[in-house]
């Protein structure tokens, strides 16, 4: 039974659950785990009008064991961080986009763009990525999670901005954010803004309450809002 917790927006809807597909038919994209869905959904939800973007990691990489990655993790989620610029891993990420357009899918969310090595002399190699990425998805929706420190790099490739946790956050329990950490991510969507990108916003909420402010909020200043779990699983209606 979906969360009273969840808030969709019908622009966008982020999930990594499985199944659901007459719901997810219901929005204008969806971002789905490419080895949820087989090429029959992606067919039904084209048919509805609704385009299928696949998640793709830049940055991490969750896979066995791998001449791209280095030793050190996510200490939340447990994937291996990446190295940016190997050439092994360039062709990885080229692939995975392949297949999930020949599956079906229309466009890539594009995720993990702010791991240690990426912040740490890795812009040259985002953008080698996100250059080939265009390239293989041509006309294709191409959406950046995040980003921040690098939308100037980032915004010549993609058609839009995913700002997670822009109001409220999962991280030591599902909570509003604070004054500054709400004045920080206020004046990181004006840049993102100007980059006459696209802008959506990701928060999570248990809460009701705590969803309604993540929407009012998100917006009051420009945003197409959706509120999810922890696990991106949460549906409405």
């Amino acid at each position: 039974m979906p969360s009273t917790s969840s808030r969709s927006h019908p622009d966008l809807l982020v999930y990594y659950g499985s199944g659901e597909v007459a719901t997810l038919a219901r929005h204008k994209r969806v971002v789905l785990q490419a080895d949820h869905y087989l090429p029959s959904d992606l067919k039904f939800l084209a048919a509805h009008g609704t385009q299928a973007l696949a998640y793709l990691s830049l940055g991490e990489d969750t896979g066995p064991e791998a001449p791209w990655q280095l030793a050190e993790r996510n200490p939340v989620w447990g994937g291996h961080y990446v190295d940016p610029a190997h050439p092994e891993w360039l062709a990885h990420v080229r692939a995975q986009a392949e297949v999930a357009l020949a599956d079906g899918f229309t466009g890539l969310l594009l995720d993990t763009l702010e791991t240690p090595p990426m912040l740490a002399g890795g812009r040259l190699a985002l953008v080698t990525l996100l250059s080939e990425l265009r390239g293989v998805v041509g006309d294709g929706y191409l959406l950046a999670n995040r980003g921040h420190h690098l939308h100037r790099e980032i915004a010549p490739f993609v058609d839009g901005f995913l700002f997670e946790s822009f109001s409220t956050t999962w991280e030591d329990g599902y909570r509003a954010l604070r004054g500054r950490e709400l004045l920080d991510n206020a004046t990181r969507l004006r840049l993102l803004q100007a980059t006459g990108r696209e802008v959506y916003a990701l928060d999570y909420a248990d809460k009701p309450d705590l969803a309604d402010f993540a929407v009012q909020r998100g917006t009051h200043l420009g945003l197409r809002v959706q509120v999810t779990n922890r696990n991106v699983t949460g549906l409405t209606g």
